[in-house]
């Protein structure tokens, strides 16, 4: 079994997960938005606008981000989480959420990838 690992700016971080389950979070994610009515139409219709693990998964180099995009993205995870039954994807959107969360307390500017 492979595990993909988080990186931010070329150090390994403490988010480890099989690639398919950051895939299946993101969808998960992705639903979400779509099903949000708090958020707007454009947002909705563009969940990768604001799905961070999105945009890390579908590009081999690294996703720049600042903090306040990371801290929104990650409080927006705990916002779908609580909402949600906490099964195996939930728990997962969680670990992820706290590691970017961690990590933008840490950072400026993040540059995020999987490897």
């Amino acid at each position: 079994m492979s595990v993909q690992l988080m990186h931010v700016q070329h150090y390994a971080t403490n988010v480890v997960q099989r690639k398919v389950l950051f895939q299946t979070v993101s969808r998960w994610i992705d639903e979400r938005i779509r099903a949000d009515g708090e958020l707007c139409a454009d947002t909705r219709n563009d969940p990768g606008s604001v799905n961070l693990l999105h945009n890390i998964l579908i590009d081999d180099e690294p996703t720049a981000t600042d903090r306040d995009t990371a801290l929104a993205f990650a409080a927006l995870v705990e916002r779908f989480a609580s909402k949600s039954p906490l099964d195996q994807v939930a728990i997962a959107a969680l670990e992820i959420a706290e590691g970017i969360r961690y990590l933008a307390n840490e950072h400026e500017v993040l540059h995020l990838t999987l490897a």
